[in-house]
């Protein structure tokens, strides 16, 4: 008689951070095997992505991101991002930076442009502006 291994969904993340690295199938004795330096993993269900859900690191379990609600206005060439949850990755023309509650995004020449917004705890956002 054998004993069958069960097979499971795994999502790998880095210590301390609650951004998904990736999420594999393996047999749930080999889990530990899939992990590099570093790294942990949870038994998750198969709907978990990397782009849909984050994992609490306290409680050790996928959670699904929230949607940005990002507020900004516009000036002349100037676009002011208001409450945008600490550590937002903001990408505009190439560039990026992080938010630290006072973000402003400058453009050199009037148009309409597409700023990226992410955050391990939330869904990607493109929010499109014209300035000028």
């Amino acid at each position: 008689m054998t004993d069958r291994i069960r097979e499971i969904t795994i999502a790998i993340y880095q210590e301390g951070s609650p951004e998904i690295l990736s999420t594999c199938q393996c047999g749930e004795n080999q889990a530990d095997m899939q992990c590099g330096e570093g790294e942990s993993w949870v038994e998750v269900d198969e709907s978990v992505s990397d782009d849909t859900h984050y994992i609490d690191i306290d409680q050790r379990v996928a959670v699904a991101r929230s949607a940005f609600d990002p507020q900004c206005s516009v000036g002349d060439l100037v676009v002011h991002f208001i409450g945008l949850p600490a550590d937002t990755v903001i990408g505009a023309m190439g560039q990026e930076l992080i938010a630290d509650g006072d973000d402003e995004v400058e453009f050199d020449v009037p148009g309409t442009y597409r700023i990226a917004l992410s955050h391990p705890r939330y869904l990607d956002e493109t929010v499109e502006v014209t300035v000028g």
